[in-house]
């Protein structure tokens, strides 16, 4: 596990196209009491550096990534989380619109800009039966 997270080793999926045009983890979120025990133990298990801390007046993360542009694990501190705890995930899209049109408004919100420039992401409603907040992210 790391730092209480259990984690499973298994296979990768193939490669396939989806209908709502997702193709890809772009990260994991993971809420934690502290970020550097947790940021420790992702170093120690996964052998992950931590590559950043970002701290807002609100909010205080820290991002550990697989490779150049592989999934990133991301860490957001909070006083509420008396562990840490897998949180939710981020998938990207190929055309954020048409998952949004065909989600439709009852599972999908409004698109809105991302952290990173130029992207845009939207959150899967709870309506949805997920089970973990999950977002959607254009490319």
């Amino acid at each position: 596990n790391i730092d209480g997270v259990p984690l499973l080793a298994g296979t990768a999926a193939p490669a396939t196209d989806h209908a709502n045009g997702c193709f890809e983890l772009d990260h994991v979120v993971i809420m934690t009491p502290s970020i550097e025990r947790t940021s420790a133990a992702i170093a120690a298990v996964l052998g992950l550096p931590q590559r950043r801390v970002r701290e807002t007046e609100t909010v205080r993360q820290a991002f550990h990534r697989f490779d150049e542009r592989g999934c990133i694990v991301e860490l957001v501190e909070t006083s509420r989380a008396e562990h840490p705890t897998l949180w939710g995930l981020v998938v990207n899209t190929t055309d954020l619109d048409a998952f949004v049109a065909a989600a439709g408004p009852d599972l999908a919100g409004a698109p809105k800009p991302a952290v990173q420039p130029t992207r845009r992401i939207v959150t899967v409603r709870a309506g949805a039966g997920l089970p973990v907040a999950v977002a959607v992210m254009s490319v």
